[in-house]
């Protein structure tokens, strides 16, 4: 059965999802369903039949035991040979790949520099080959796990999966990012590097492992060995072999983790996992302070009785752990730990799991508290601390801002002084709010006075806004937490609207942590802090951090949707725009329905977001393919656009609304009402927005498929060369949506015939993407493909091939008028390389999806017709 199932690694997950679906279907329709399949799926038809075949018509557990033993056999004595037995010898293959040298080796396997004999992927991986696994139902499981695991965390810090799968003598292969580093404790020797330093190196690890905690995955093994650093300073988190998924936050064993669950390094265990107790997120942060004691000390916390393990796991499990500043000798770095980092450290480390940091994000938000010098959380927040923490990271500036405050800001502190008491002494929630809403008010007016013509001809710079805002914020009683919250919130989300997403990013993050202590984890406001900082994240296009925010709040605004329905509908636009951004458009969609049901349930089908909503319900269904239901739910949302904006057509969601539309008309074959509509949409675009805002520009890029279907050439190529132009100011605030225009400029340069003016501005956008979402991505790999096709045109075949073997199949892209793109550059390619074979199976694969479509582009249709007759293959 091996070669069978010989797969690119982008088909594997299509034969998951197929196969999930022939398991879903009664065993008596599987016949008709394997018959009824389309032909992107088609290929498939064999393997699916074997599969079915044998796991038959057993309940569900037998049917998995039962597809596991389809795997070749791999027991202990076939595939784990001693680590210097030939078989594992450099010069030997596993799977597709070429071992050159060996990485290291563990109780559970060994790790090997490795690269692909089958010029899919020009690229040197690490591959883990597992062993100790004592039957061939474990070692499917183990592989399984770890794969998907893998597969779910997208971070810069952590290193990338990149394949998996058997060699054809059963042995396990897991192909991850090879990262050239060294070990953060030797890194931080070698550097010499001083204790912020120190400090900021651990928060790329703390944000790994907080996203992965996001994903519902706990590492268990933290250590310096899995934590790389390469030269430019970058952490890579590696080795999740032993890690667990949780359930109702604690890990849930299986036969596999009970039996690799002693493979994790003691010196850095929890006491919960020595001594075999249920493990949560708190083991990693307790591996985490076992790192962060060595990084800052260059020793373990324990003095043993004993060298052994039994004294080291007893010392774990019951001694005392030391404070940092007692085991230095240097009495400058002596001084350096004693008072906050001894605080930070022993909390992390404490023997209970309540009694820790109750996230790696807080242990984080403590360290960031430290370096900006201010009050750390794990301390009590007693007058005396905060002053010495407030004058310490002020000292040059208190003096003059001091006298700026009490001239400037004197009587508006005090009266809000005075309504505080006023609020305490009356407890009346409707006070509160009012002067709450009077507080926030005068804030807001601050923001507004800090442009030129109320600032004596100068702009404020938002550090100085910022500065005024929490100036007026620190007179307001601390135990005001509600209050403070509010205000914070109000202040980052003034500072979005002036594109200041890290100011507003860095005034969140204070709001949470001071709200979490004094109101709780899931108090609205604090989740309303939280959703706003996701959208913070994702106009720094930091998406792995946006990702890891929704998932931590949404669970409890689902909960609690009676009382907070506005918050979880922010949540989902929010989840809404991160799954599209990342051309996850399935998930995309899922968010927008929940949203609308949302709002047909709490809000009589009228909302702010109802527009927003049904234009991308709209979005999507045009993408499916259905072009009648899409220009409906997009006629549905520019009427009720002009309803609830009072018929202005200029209106920013209005505009959204009729531009979704032009889209749904083109869709639709209506192409010169596209166009038309598409006029008018930019016309008012740029004069509600006065032709120099991101909204021009975005709908710039918005009018490419209509103009280029529609010609000529020179329309659509200004209007991208304008709205690159546009967005240029704002390539320091979202550097990935910078990359996405580059890209729709190449796309439109290559289109129109210009394949060597697109190489620059494809190059770009393609590497831009593969460092920020990976090879694997659908918006990568779309760019991909065009920069293949540019490189052909422009008689480079080989580097257009090398582009390709790094570049999923078009079969893993969401939409087939994607793919239908991406194959007919694949048959260029070939064709312009000569592999006629090639490209003709290529062609048909787009001819195919063409035929299925009602719109598909020019430059691509030519490419089609061209070829029917003759076919590249005669």
């Amino acid at each position: 059965m091996n070669d069978s199932f010989k797969l690119a690694p982008g088909e594997w997950s299509t034969l998951r999802r197929l196969l999930d679906q022939a398991l879903d279907t009664p065993a008596t329709e599987r016949a008709d369903w394997l018959d009824a399949l389309g032909p992107e799926d088609a290929p498939f038809r064999p393997r699916l039949q074997a599969l079915l075949a044998h796991a038959g018509d057993a309940p569900a557990k037998e049917t998995v035991a039962r597809l596991l033993d389809t795997l070749p056999q791999v027991e202990t004595a076939q595939f784990a040979p001693a680590p210097h037995d030939a078989a594992l010898a450099a010069g030997s293959t596993v799977g597709p790949y070429r071992l050159l040298r060996p990485l290291g080796e563990g109780g559970m396997g060994e790790v090997w520099l490795a690269e692909r004999t089958d010029l899919l992927q020009q690229r040197q991986v690490a591959l883990k080959l597992p062993r100790l696994v004592t039957g061939r139902a474990r070692l499917a499981e183990r592989l399984a796990r770890e794969r998907e695991i893998l597969a779910t965390l997208e971070h810069p810090n952590i290193a990338r999966l990149y394949d998996a799968g058997l060699g054809a003598d059963g042995q396990p292969w897991l192909a991850l990012e090879y990262v050239e580093g060294e070990r953060i404790d030797a890194w931080c020797a070698r550097k010499a590097l001083n204790v912020p330093a120190r400090l900021r190196l651990f928060l790329q690890v703390a944000r790994a492992v907080a996203h992965a905690h996001g994903r519902l995955v706990v590492h268990r093994d933290l250590k310096p060995a899995n934590l790389l650093v390469t030269e430019a300073g970058d952490v890579r988190l590696l080795d999740f072999g032993i890690a667990k998924l949780l359930e109702d936050g604690r890990a849930q064993e299986t036969e596999l983790t009970q039996l690799a669950g002693r493979a994790l390094t003691p010196d850095y265990a929890a006491p919960e996992q020595i001594l075999g107790q249920p493990i949560g997120t708190a083991a990693d942060v307790y591996a985490l302070g076992v790192v962060l004691f060595e990084l800052l000390t260059g020793s373990r916390p324990y003095k043993l009785k004993r060298d052994s393990r039994a004294a080291l796991e007893e010392a774990i499990a019951q001694a005392e752990v030391q404070r940092p500043s007692s085991v230095v000798g240097d009495a400058r770095l002596r001084r350096r730990l004693r008072g906050d980092l001894d605080t930070i450290v022993l909390k992390a480390l404490k023997r209970a799991p309540a009694e820790r940091y109750s996230s790696v994000e807080a242990l984080a938000d403590d360290i960031e508290r430290h370096l900006d010098q201010r009050p750390v959380r794990a301390r009590p927040d007693r007058p005396g601390y905060r002053a010495t923490r407030f004058l310490s990271r002020n000292r040059y500036a208190v003096a003059a801002v001091t006298a700026v405050l009490v001239t400037a800001l004197a009587g508006a502190a005090t009266s809000i002084w005075q309504a505080r008491l006023a609020e305490r002494e009356r407890d009346t929630a409707l006070r509160e709010k009012k002067n709450a809403d009077e507080v926030k008010t005068f804030v807001l007016s601050m923001l507004r006075d800090a442009g030129p013509n109320n600032s004596a001809g100068k702009v404020l710079s938002a550090q100085e806004m910022l500065q005024r805002a929490r100036g007026r914020i620190d007179t307001i009683d601390p135990a005001r937490a509600e209050v403070r919250a509010e205000l914070l919130t109000t202040v980052a989300d003034s500072l979005l609207m002036l594109d200041d997403a890290r100011g507003a990013e860095a005034v969140l993050r204070q709001a949470v942590a001071e709200a979490v202590p004094r109101l709780g984890a899931e108090h609205g406001l604090v989740l309303r802090a939280r959703s706003m900082l996701a959208q913070s994240y994702r106009r720094q296009s930091r998406y792995g951090e946006m990702q890891a925010v929704l998932e931590a709040i949404l669970p409890p605004l689902r909960q609690r949707e009676d009382k907070l329905p506005n918050l979880l509908l922010s949540a989902l636009v929010n989840l809404s725009n991160l799954n599209g951004d990342l051309f996850r458009f399935a998930d995309a969609d899922r968010a927008v329905q929940e949203g609308l049901a949302l709002i047909d349930r709490r809000f009589n089908g009228r909302h702010v977001n109802s527009t927003l909503l049904l234009a991308r319900r709209s979005q999507h269904l045009v993408r499916s393919g259905d072009a009648v239901a899409g220009l409906a739910h997009a006629e549905r949302a520019v009427k009720l656009a002009l309803e609830m904006h009072g018929g202005n057509a200029r209106h920013a969601m209005v505009l959204f609304a009729r531009s979704a539309r032009a889209d749904a008309l083109l869709a639709s074959g209506r192409t010169d009402e596209a166009v038309t509509l598409m006029d008018a949409v930019l016309a008012d675009t740029e004069a509600a927005f006065d032709g120099r805002a991101r909204q021009y520009a975005q709908r710039l890029m918005a009018s490419v498929p209509i103009y280029l279907q529609a010609g000529p050439p020179e329309r659509v190529l200004a209007a991208t060369a304008e709205a690159l132009r546009i967005m240029g100011r704002f390539q320091g605030s979202d550097e990935l949506e910078l990359a996405k225009f580059s890209a729709d400029r190449g796309h439109v340069l290559l289109a129109t015939g210009r394949a060597d003016e697109a190489l620059a501005p494809l190059a770009q956008a393609e590497s831009a993407m593969r460092g920020a979402l990976g090879d694997g991505s659908a918006l990568t790999t779309l760019v991909a493909h065009d920069l293949a096709w540019a490189l052909a045109a422009s008689g480079q075949p080989a580097r257009a091939a090398e582009v390709l073997d790094r570049t999923p199949a078009p079969k893993s892209l969401p939409y087939p008028s994607m793919a239908v793109q991406s194959w007919a550059a694949r048959a260029e390619v070939a064709r312009l390389a000569g592999r006629t074979t090639d490209a003709d199976a290529a062609w048909r694969e787009a001819a195919a999806l063409a035929d299925r479509l009602p719109h598909v582009p020019a430059h691509v249709r030519r490419v089609i017709d061209r070829e029917r007759l003759p076919r590249y293959g005669s």
